[in-house]
């Protein structure tokens, strides 16, 4: 009975326990298959994961970041985030797909390495090369058809506005070389950097330049668990970095404004499957060249894509896509380039094509002069005994080239020198012809795109057009460069230089005709208004101000413009009638002004006695620098024995009002010049500061010798 007694209660416990449970929600009950985090936590852990050694301090490497992979994979692996049968590693490479969003996310010890500025993780010898001489004929490879110059910068905009610290130093020189770029093919400059370099604003550039130059970090879906600084013997893809500009659950959130449908597609490669796309825990992701070719929407036009980017050559995965959507060259590096050897190659090579040099002759160029291949790729060196050695990465970065003329040597071959043959140049060689609208007036000289404009005696270059074919004309004083990707016939028009006519107002002074171009002595004269004084002459009639506006000083010359010109009086007022308002009653600051000055407030212009005879001449401290000794920002004026001002142009500038701080025995001095701040100093440096309310100052006069 006691038995059958239990098996009744155990019974009835079952079934109260089954009533209770029928009660609970449905995710209740089946709270052990949810996910244990969001793909935004997994995120964040594997950043903090990555940070944590970051932390330890030291010198970081690859492989500090490489031993965390697995941590990485067991982390993804218990989030239970993963799309089912995603989550792989290739090396040290781990990548998976969200399983909510569809997002492909990746951890790369090498990017990781690249944002924390890490070693690469080697100890070998310099690698001996020797450039070997170009073979065969050049041939082919054209020319773009637009003259358009683009630079895609993701992680530097400039000085103040950058994504990762080490582009500052070198990321200047890409955008200084673009822009000569674009001024010597006559070409707009295309530029997108930091959040804005996109795949659809990248995809517009290739679209619309005839070159177009990538300045960022480089990668490759693989990274090997015992050499981390091998990031090519198994991979499948290479990418270009982008920074988001947003953190990775932000992208997550709004993944169609970068992704297309088709960038979710997953490739078959020779290793692993692989994606168009990462994206890192930190916002940055990085991106292949199909997925930029899907964003194009029209061929690029027969351009040259210049990767300044690491492992952009180590598999075709960049150069393929592109080239097939019209890009005819594409150059890049076999494995991790250095910075500073990087912007050597991109310097010798662009300014090579800016001597119309073909892309062969400008990489063959380089080689001789930079190396065969990277030369700064290297983690150590010594001097001994006159001579440096150095030892080098196990990877060293080779230029390679891919054209109509240049074949992709394979992944695998690309760790070697390749000669270059591609006859690509960035702008056609084109026929120009240049007439003259009258050779009275002016001849014409052309050598290549570049026209020379002789103007007769008193004539001018007035215009240079195209008048037949497509193109623009830059005209820098008499030289004229031709903007054409076809042969086009140029119209130089010169013209008699006209006769203008100088005039003078406000002032008696009688006009000046001649030819134009011509130097005329600006008048110099001694009328003067009552409380005025004539300073000079204006391009443009000054209103009242008590700014000091630009102006010619009489006495200089003026060179005659190509239409009559008049020229106005400008006059400085300085009231000495109405002390009652005292901060345009200015005087010099002198010794015997002390106690006057201690007593009620006045304007003072304070100057420094140099004890030499300057001929009334004295020189004014300006209170609107930190540096008023120094030229050019202190003034000369004339002033007599007794502070009379003579001649001043100044007062409103450097005019300074002292008042006693009321209820101290310290003073304020305040500026004049229309700001209305207060100068001075704390005693914790030798500067002068400037603020809203004023610095407690006591006063001294003082002789100051040269």
């Amino acid at each position: 009975m006691k038995k059958h007694n239990r098996i009744a209660r155990l019974l009835a416990l079952l079934l109260s326990l089954c009533m209770l449970l029928s009660l609970l929600p449905a995710a209740s009950v089946f709270a052990a298959d949810a996910p244990e985090m969001t793909v935004e936590d997994l995120m964040t852990q594997i950043e903090s994961l990555r940070n944590g050694i970051c932390k330890r301090g030291g010198d970081m490497t690859v492989d500090d970041f490489a031993a965390l992979s697995d941590d990485v994979y067991a982390l993804v692996e218990k989030s239970g985030t993963a799309q089912d049968g995603s989550l792989s590693a290739n090396g040290s490479f781990v990548s998976w797909v969200d399983a909510q969003t569809g997002i492909s996310c990746c951890y790369s010890p090498k990017h990781e390495a690249d944002r924390e500025g890490a070693a690469p993780s080697v100890d070998k010898e310099a690698l001996a090369a020797s450039l070997a001489e170009m073979q065969g004929k050049l041939k082919r490879g054209g020319s773009p058809s637009s003259l358009n110059i683009g630079i895609i910068q993701p992680f530097w905009d400039s000085d103040s506005n950058y994504g990762d610290y080490s582009f500052r130093s070198y990321s200047p020189r890409y955008k200084a070389q673009a822009e000569a770029l674009a001024t010597y093919t006559g070409g707009a400059l295309y530029r997108y950097t930091m959040e804005n370099a996109t795949p659809d604003s990248i995809a517009y550039t290739l679209q619309n330049c005839g070159m177009v130059i990538f300045d960022s970090h480089g990668g490759t879906d693989y990274s090997n668990d015992n050499d981390s600084s091998d990031c090519t013997s198994r991979a499948n893809c290479s990418y270009i970095w982008l920074d988001s500009g947003v953190s990775s659950a932000a992208f997550i959130s709004n993944a169609d404004e970068y992704l297309l449908p088709a960038d979710y597609a997953t490739h078959s490669g020779q290793y692993a499957d692989y994606k168009d796309y990462y994206l890192s825990s930190d916002g940055s992701y990085m991106v292949s060249g199909q997925l930029l070719a899907n964003h194009m929407k029209s061929s690029a036009p027969n351009s040259l894509l210049y990767m300044g980017i690491c492992l952009g050559m180590a598999t075709d995965g960049m150069e393929a896509p592109l080239r097939a959507k019209g890009v005819e060259a594409v150059y890049g590096y076999s494995q991790s380039v250095s910075f500073s050897g990087e912007v050597k190659y991109m310097e010798a090579i662009t300014g090579g094509l800016m001597e119309n040099q073909t892309l062969g002759e400008a990489v063959t160029a380089a080689k001789e002069t930079v190396g065969v291949y990277d030369p700064d790729n290297y983690y150590y060196s010594y001097y001994y005994n006159g001579t440096y050695y150095y030892y080098y990465d196990d990877y060293p970065a080779y230029p390679i080239v891919v054209s109509t003329e240049d074949e992709y040597p394979g992944h695998g071959n690309v760790d070697a020198v390749q000669n270059v043959n591609s006859a690509w140049t960035l702008i056609p060689t084109v026929t120009v012809t240049a007439t003259s609208n009258n050779t009275s007036y002016g001849t014409v000289t052309v050598s290549g795109r570049a026209i020379y404009a002789a103007p007769a005696n008193n004539c001018y270059l007035v215009s240079a057009e195209v008048t037949e074919g497509e193109g623009s004309c830059t005209v820098s004083g008499n030289n004229i460069v031709v903007h054409s990707t076809e042969d086009c016939t140029v119209l130089v028009t010169f013209a008699p230089k006209p006769e203008v006519t100088l005039s003078f107002s406000g002032i008696e002074t009688a006009p000046i005709t001649k030819i134009a171009d011509s130097l005329v002595r600006l008048p110099s004269p001694t009328a003067s208004y009552d409380g005025y004084t004539f300073v000079g002459w204006t391009e443009e009639c000054a209103d009242k101000t008590e700014d000091r506006p630009t102006f010619l000083k009489p006495g200089s010359n003026y060179q005659l413009p190509y239409e009559d010109v008049t020229l106005y009086a400008l006059y400085s007022y300085i009231d000495h009638t109405e002390p009652a308002k005292p901060a345009r009653y200015v005087e010099i600051f002198t010794q015997d002004k002390l106690s006057q000055a201690l007593e009620e407030p006045r304007s003072y212009l304070i100057v420094w006695d140099y004890s030499k005879d300057y001929d009334g001449e004295v020189v004014v401290f300006n209170a609107n620098t930190d540096s008023p000794k120094s030229d050019p920002n202190y003034s000369v004026i004339e002033a007599s024995a007794d502070g009379t001002i003579v001649s001043n142009t100044i007062i409103d500038s450097y005019a300074v009002r002292i008042a006693q701080i009321e209820g101290t025995e310290t003073y304020s001095l305040q500026l004049m010049n229309g700001r209305g701040k207060y100068f001075g100093n704390t005693g914790s440096s030798n500067t002068i500061n400037s603020k809203n309310s004023a610095y407690p100052m006591t006063i001294q006069y003082k002789k100051y010798s040269s």
